[in-house]
């Protein structure tokens, strides 16, 4: 019978120890209650101005009390999940560097949006050296030649993947970027050749939908710029045939 005993009292304080091994590490944390809430609160709370009543996270869940949704302990809460990384805001650029880009709008004959490979916000880019007749000026309304001009470049560029290549001026007053859009890669960007066949640029004066503006520093092209709108001219071009 004494053996028995024993037995039980040793299995019992196995069982002791078990629990307490077990028991979350909430059971130390202090909370407070008031005196008649339903609700437990970290220290501090504004809810507990009238009363603050120490007691033990376990007791209070015990007690079937639930937390205070205004100051629920740090123990109570579930861990914080990590915010998203936040996209790039801008790109880096370098002069005479070369970006893979996606033209996502078509403003006007000689001004797109473009989106970049990085996730960077969506940039608004003028387009190097030339100049397209207006379609939405406040004052100028629309030029001749304008619609016909932006609807070569929605036709040409809209929804298309390019390459947009900077000069040594990356930014205009209104701090949209400076570009030369490439519909091909270019594998020597100074050949003549290769300018009239792959350069959007190019094209919008090579077919009279452009005329030539060179504002400095941006003037990598400028001299080959106005060797194809003379050719245009030329040839009544475009906005070169004008009656």
């Amino acid at each position: 019978m004494l053996r028995k005993f024993k037995t039980f009292i040793s299995a019992l304080l196995i069982v002791v120890v078990l629990i307490c091994i077990a028991l979350p590490a909430i059971a130390d944390v202090t909370v407070y209650i008031t005196e008649t809430g339903t609700r437990y609160h970290a220290a501090g709370c504004r809810h507990l101005t009238k009363s603050q009543i120490p007691i033990s996270l376990s007791d209070a869940l015990a007690r079937g009390l639930t937390p205070c949704g205004t100051c629920r302990p740090q123990s109570a809460q579930p861990a914080p999940s990590q915010p998203a990384p936040d996209k790039p805001e801008t790109i880096s650029i370098q002069p005479n560097s070369l970006h893979f880009v996606r033209v996502s709008r078509v403003v006007d004959g000689d001004t797109i949006d473009v989106m970049f490979e990085n996730g960077a916000k969506p940039e608004r880019v003028r387009l190097i050296g030339v100049d397209t007749p207006e379609t939405k000026h406040p004052n100028r309304g629309i030029e001749y030649y304008g619609k016909e001009a932006s609807d070569f470049t929605t036709t040409a560029l809209l929804n298309r993947d390019v390459w947009l290549q900077f000069d040594v001026g990356p930014r205009d007053r209104y701090q949209r970027l400076l570009g030369y859009v490439w519909t091909e890669k270019p594998n020597d960007g100074m050949n003549e050749q290769e300018i009239r066949e792959k350069m959007f640029n190019a094209r919008l004066l090579l077919d009279g939908y452009a005329q030539v503006m060179t504002i400095q520093p941006n003037s990598k092209y400028a001299d080959i710029f106005v060797k194809f709108q003379r050719e245009a001219r030329e040839n009544n071009r475009g906005l070169w045939d004008k009656p």
